[in-house]
């Protein structure tokens, strides 16, 4: 049995500095492998996503590496993660990390646009 790779275009392949965070995109579109794909579509296909990040740590100027992988059970469709920036009555925002990996439902409709 052989499997094919994919690399998978993403909006933006690389982040100046992590201040703020960056979450990996990726546009589902007729172009993508991924298009059409429900969760029975990942699972009968043995869908597998690796993550493989590279960057340099901005103290000691060292690299950093780090790889994962998501099986088809673990990619959620209709969900998002949920919201970490919280605005506070003065106009500022806090950061609560608490739930920083926690998903939840996504109700909003949305449409993928290539930037």
């Amino acid at each position: 049995m052989f499997y094919k790779a994919h690399d998978l275009e993403l909006v933006r392949d690389r982040q100046v500095g992590m201040t703020r965070g960056w979450t990996v995109m990726h546009v589902i579109d007729e172009d993508s492998p991924l298009y059409g794909l429900d969760e029975a579509g990942l699972a009968k296909a043995e869908v597998e996503i690796y993550i493989a990040l590279t960057g340099i740590d901005s103290i000691t100027m060292q690299s950093v590496h780090s790889m994962h992988q998501y099986a088809d059970d673990n990619i959620k469709i209709g969900y998002r993660f949920e919201d970490t920036l919280v605005p506070l009555p003065d106009g500022t925002f806090l950061v609560d990390l608490r739930n920083f990996d926690a998903i939840v439902p996504d109700t909003t409709p949305r449409v993928s646009v290539r930037a």
